[in-house]
């Protein structure tokens, strides 16, 4: 049977499986999403976390050769 000519008949287990097969992928792709932005926004605040230390050290050096 060829893809895309006329109706493909489909039996409701078979039905069922692609629906839950969808459903799961979805599930996945957001909870790799979710994920990945999680990771990022660590990254990101642990970024500028670090970069607000550095500043607060060359300031403290700054003081201290005054």
């Amino acid at each position: 049977m060829k893809k895309g000519l006329g109706p493909t008949i489909v039996t409701c287990h078979k039905w069922n499986q692609m629906l839950k097969f969808r459903v799961y992928k979805l599930e996945y792709q957001c909870y790799l999403n979710h994920h990945f932005i999680e990771q990022f926004v660590e990254t990101k605040i642990y970024k500028r976390i670090k970069s607000w230390q550095k500043t607060k050290t060359i300031d403290r050096e700054n003081k201290n050769t005054m």
